[in-house]
């Protein structure tokens, strides 16, 4: 049944959904010549960071060991046997993962927008901790949790019981990559819920619909192209995912198409035409699925109903069991997605030496202590903080420029920035690291063996974050205001310095944040191509595990968490942006 309304003044309901805003005119009084010279600068820039490694990629994949042309070998690889085993354990893995992640996001991300659960406020900040946090760190706590003859809950409960946990099995990867995954879900469902006006669920209410059933017939429909785009691009993260199988899978022999790339990379001597070739496999298919995903979304011809400001959480009263029950479960999965790890980190952390039986022996502040005084730690503390820190403001820069271009210059060329600025969403880490190695091994650009090929990687794949960031922010901006001062006669560096800026400065923080963690936490790249003296937070941790120390390995993981969470909380509260909501 359609539904009529009457627009109000604060409705955002007349705009088409793929409505584009006209970009400002020649009153901006940059000088020709400057804006053609960084427009072109701009654009050799992108194509060196983007294109030139993806280049390389496929040069590589099609050369034999001898360097000549060697066509037969690139499609040879994909009729591999271990290709074709992990092609069949990342979906076997990766399908569920994200059905589950897509389930469960969007039941929180309702029960935490429409309803009056008890401490919702802190649900929604909880619930997304893992998804900021190092997959490899989750994967790690949940071994320390759930391996079958020493995790802590085997030990200390199942055991007795007669049940045997094993996080290593194919059931045990899908629950991790779904607790991690799934908080990406709830953000974009939650996001959507908050912006539906509640006024449409009550007329519903008015018309005689139970509020349940109000909220189901009505609510479902409007966020489902957020729940479809989170499901699709879920899908997208989970291929390109490397902690989890590096932990889970790998060691048991198990590999997916990253996992089975990082080894052809690694073996003696390396297979670089078959790693490239299967980088290009996996990159055809993530591609494949943001394609998709934009299509389904350009597709939805319909008139925008969720307008751009946010809405009051709650709407549905609990009462009685029902109100128990949800309760119970939200806070229950928080229980097991955040407490659950956190206490088993903290537990191991805690022994010198970690034997999985609950004892004062042992106990005490030694793998702190080793923490602090392991030079190597530091070491990769400062690499990491460093790299972070610089990439994050290039790219920052970079970004800011592209925006300003596409959103206030009528100039030739913006379709490729823009699509320069944004293909990097489709090019998993592993797959950008390849062609990355590949390019900078050769004259006249050699970076191997030298931080800054970490740089470049780091840069070349955070670009459609800091995108996003500063368009939102430009997109709310008014040309009005720009327009107004050039009239006065300020000059284009003016209105830049003195209007555009400080008004994208709430963005842009929280767009360099946002690549500074996700920089900071970055393993798929940083895993092929760091050097010695070179290794990184992330590359750290993997070998710790991989030599078995635990206690010290628990201790980082905790340190760089609560670092990530208290940076996080620590720009919100100077820039009032929510950075996990920020979309």
């Amino acid at each position: 049944m359609g539904v009529s309304t009457r627009p109000r003044p604060d409705d955002q309901l007349v705009a088409p959904a793929d409505a584009t805003r006209t970009p400002l005119p020649s009153w901006s009084r940059w000088p020709p010549r400057l804006s053609t010279l960084g427009r072109w600068t701009l654009i050799a820039v992108l194509l060196l960071l983007v294109v030139y490694p993806l280049v390389w990629l496929l040069i590589r994949g099609l050369q034999g060991p001898d360097g000549s042309v060697a066509v037969n070998k690139f499609f040879e690889t994909f009729t591999r046997p271990d290709v074709h085993e992990a092609l069949v354990n990342s979906l076997s893995v990766n399908v569920p993962a994200t059905l589950l992640a897509g389930a469960i996001g969007s039941f929180l991300a309702w029960a935490v927008s429409r309803t009056d659960v008890p401490g919702r406020g802190a649900l929604d900040k909880l619930v997304v901790v893992p998804f900021i946090t190092m997959t490899l760190v989750g994967s790690f706590a949940w071994v320390v949790l759930a391996a079958p003859r020493t995790g802590l809950l085997n030990v200390t409960v199942f055991n007795h019981i007669g049940v045997t946990l094993n996080i290593y099995s194919t059931p045990g990867q899908i629950f991790v990559m779904t607790v991690y995954f799934m908080p990406f879900v709830y953000l974009l469902t939650s996001r959507a819920l908050r912006r539906v006006d509640p006024a449409l669920e009550d007329a519903a209410v008015i018309c005689g619909r139970p509020r349940w059933t109000a909220s189901l017939r009505v609510m479902l429909p409007l966020v489902a192209p957020a729940i479809l785009a989170a499901l699709i691009l879920t899908f997208a993260m989970t291929m390109e995912e490397f902690g989890v199988f590096a932990i889970l899978a790998a060691p048991q022999g198990d590999y997916v198409l990253t996992t089975l790339i990082w080894r052809y990379m690694n073996t003696f001597p390396a297979d670089y035409t078959s790693a490239s070739a299967l980088a290009c496999l996996l990159l055809a298919l993530t591609g494949l699925v943001v394609v998709i995903q934009r299509r389904v979304m350009g597709s939805r011809r319909s008139f925008v109903v969720i307008g751009g400001r946010e809405y009051r959480p709650g709407g549905i009263e609990l009462r009685g069991g029902g109100k128990a029950l949800l309760t119970t479960v939200c806070w229950g999965y928080v229980t097991v997605s955040v407490i659950l790890p956190v206490l088993g980190l903290l537990t191991v952390s805690m022994y010198s030496v970690y034997t999985a039986e609950l004892t004062t022996t042992g106990l005490g502040l030694a793998n702190w202590r080793r923490l602090i005084e392991d030079g190597s730690v530091m070491q990769a503390a400062r690499n990491s903080t460093v790299l972070s820190l610089g990439a994050a403001l290039v790219a920052l820069t970079l970004t800011t420029v592209a925006a300003y271009m596409i959103h206030r210059r009528s100039t030739r060329g913006k379709g490729l920035i823009l699509f320069l600025t944004t293909v990097p969403v489709a090019v998993p880490g592993v797959v950008l690291a390849v062609g990355v190695f590949q390019a900078y091994i050769h004259p006249p650009l050699v970076l191997y063996g030298t931080i800054w090929i970490l740089f470049v990687a780091y840069v070349t794949r955070h670009l459609p974050y800091g995108m996003r960031s500063v368009e939102a922010s430009l997109e709310q901006l008014h040309e009005n205001l720009e327009q107004s001062a050039a009239i006065a006669g300020a000059s284009g560096f003016r209105v830049l310095r003195t209007i555009v800026l400080p008004l994208l400065a709430p963005g842009m923080v929280a767009g360099f944040s946002i690549m500074f963690i996700a920089m900071f936490r970055e393993l798929s790249s940083s895993v092929l191509l760091y050097s010695s003296g070179n290794v990184v937070n992330s590359v750290l941790m993997l070998e710790m595990y991989g030599q078995g120390n635990n206690g010290e390995l628990a201790a980082l993981a905790l340190t760089l968490t609560v670092a990530t969470i208290a940076f996080l909380a620590v720009i919100q509260r100077l820039t009032h942006v929510n950075l996990t909501h920020r979309g």
